[in-house]
């Protein structure tokens, strides 16, 4: 649902719009000018922080209803524009590797260094071999699906919700 979250634009502006006619309002009734800079403070630091913990994963925000993103792990989809294929990359440090991904290889590709070889898990499956590695994401369980008894090597997460992994072929 969120791949097409364009097709929800439209909904923003009415929403901002009607936001700000409740703050107003709100605002208004409380007279104190201090008040008024304790209250917005009050509603906008648990969002800051929340985005603070998630940077860069900020799209990947739940609330606490949810039970934050950790809470929302393996119930709703977190990390669904495979943002963590950076981090994991740019972490992952093992010359002459061969790095198989799982989906989307050429974001993967665009951050490697030069001493791993990216490859793409989907047309290139026959070709893994025992000590290679993949990269796969933890997008609709994917993880568990794909070499689940292979050892994990990289975890990129956010509290106890895992964006993607690095698994060794054993």
């Amino acid at each position: 649902m969120y791949d097409g979250y364009r097709h929800f634009l439209f909904m923003l502006p009415p929403i901002f719009i009607f936001a700000g006619f409740a703050f107003e309002k709100i605002f208004e009734l409380i007279k104190p000018r201090w008040a008024v800079g304790a209250l917005t403070a009050l509603l906008l630091t648990p969002g800051i922080f929340a985005f603070i913990q998630l940077h860069p994963y900020e799209y990947a925000y739940y609330n606490s209803f949810a039970g934050g993103t950790s809470g929302a792990f393996r119930t709703y989809e977190t990390d669904y524009w495979l943002t963590c294929y950076k981090e994991a990359v740019e972490q992952f440090d093992e010359p002459g590797a061969q790095l198989f991904i799982k989906r989307e290889p050429y974001i993967a590709a665009y951050y490697a260094n030069e001493n791993v070889t990216i490859r793409d898990y989907r047309t290139e499956f026959g070709k893994i071999q025992s000590g290679d590695f993949v990269l796969v994401n933890t997008r609709a369980n994917e993880d568990t699906k794909t070499f689940k008894d292979a050892p994990v090597v990289l975890q990129i997460r956010r509290g106890n919700a895992v964006f993607c992994e690095i698994k060794k072929i054993p």
